[in-house]
């Protein structure tokens, strides 16, 4: 169903460009047929690797395919993007920090706090509840996404787009999981940084930090009992071989910017940058729609696969808060934030605008 949705958006969008096309201008009188001798068609005047670590299928993926063939649509051809899905061309810090360099004109990113630790902010524990706050805090004017347009750019990058995870939650291969006493004991994968650690401790467990790429087989080897790991993420990447058990907590969102070299950017025209923010912001739209649609139906997919799947309810999710207090670790942002931006006392207005989206 996930790829029949998919498949459709595409033919949509790609029969809407013909029809824009055959209605700005009206065919030409048929004329003889070309000579053999006639000219091919011109050649790009930019190609460029677009890198993703994602698996073909994924939400993250198809967004990737699709902003390929928007870019070269709205470019009139100027610009090929060749995808290369599943870390063929690098790991993610591989990629982000290649892009941030140079070394690669654009790619997909993680922005992982031992990046920059200021991007630990979209991962302050339980600050976006909903798909619906993360759309006015995290995409368009909304105060995080600022945020990471500014960090980007201090790295030597230009934020295209985003595309989701999902929310996260608690997968584990000993039992099910419903309140903090439920993880006492238990190892689980936690992102390296500072922040991911307090949280998975914050939540019952004892974290153990472990680059994503070593998570699966440290999973499988037993050398963790289980992992703080985004929804999605846990289907795609078949997580569900190794760990039984997964309860969703909606404890953080997961997100991913797919970037492009800052000196790269700046130096095409304008033309052609207005063609990559239309297509950008077309995959992101496609990355949301597709990924909310995705998480509704994979509860009922991995019960069908032997997970016992848990979907924390708000009675629920308040035992772990109270035993978390989250705003205790938001706290511990405050000396990144400040540094990056001094004497904006930006940790506040992050504060101000959750409680204003919530209605408080």
């Amino acid at each position: 169903m996930k790829r029949k949705l998919i498949t459709l958006f595409l033919m949509a969008v790609l029969v809407a460009s013909l029809v824009i096309t055959s209605c700005a201008a009206p065919a030409p009188a048929p004329g003889p047929a070309p000579a053999p001798s006639a000219p091919a068609a011109a050649e790009p005047e930019y190609k460029w690797n677009l890198p993703f670590t994602t698996p073909m299928g994924q939400p993250h993926s198809e967004a990737h395919v699709l902003f390929a063939d928007l870019v070269n649509l709205y470019s009139n051809g100027r610009i090929k993007l060749t995808p290369y899905p599943g870390g063929s061309l690098g790991t993610l810090i591989e990629v982000t920090e290649a892009v941030n360099r140079g070394d690669m004109e654009m790619g997909f990113s993680y922005p992982y706090g031992s990046i920059h630790p200021a991007f630990d902010i979209f991962l302050m524990p339980f600050m976006v509840s909903s798909y619906k706050e993360a759309d006015q805090l995290c995409y368009g004017n909304g105060i995080i996404k600022r945020i990471f347009d500014d960090i980007w750019e201090s790295l030597g990058a230009k934020q295209l787009f985003q595309t989701c995870g999902g929310f996260r939650g608690i997968s584990n291969n000993t039992h099910p999981v419903r309140s903090p006493a439920d993880l006492k004991g238990l190892k689980l994968r936690a992102m390296p940084t500072e922040l991911a650690i307090a949280t998975v401790n914050g939540l019952g467990g004892l974290a153990t930090p472990i680059p994503w790429d070593e998570v699966y087989d440290a999973a499988s080897k037993g050398v963790v009992d289980g992992i703080d790991i985004a929804f999605i993420d846990f289907y795609d990447y078949r997580f569900y071989e190794v760990q039984k058990y997964y309860s969703l907590l909606y404890h953080q969102i997961d997100l991913n910017s797919t970037n492009i070299n800052l000196e790269l950017w700046n130096s095409l025209p304008s033309d052609l940058q207005e063609a990559i923010l239309k297509a950008a912001k077309q995959a992101e739209h496609f990355a949301k729609d597709i990924s909310q649609m995705q998480a509704l139906g994979l509860a009922k997919e991995l019960e069908s696969l032997g997970v016992e799947f848990i979907d924390a309810s708000t009675e629920m999710q308040a035992t772990f808060i109270e035993n978390m207090k989250p705003e205790t670790i938001w706290e511990s942002m405050r000396p990144v934030i400040d540094d990056f931006y001094p004497g904006q006392n930006m940790l506040e207005q992050i504060k101000a605008e959750v409680t204003r989206i919530r209605g408080g």
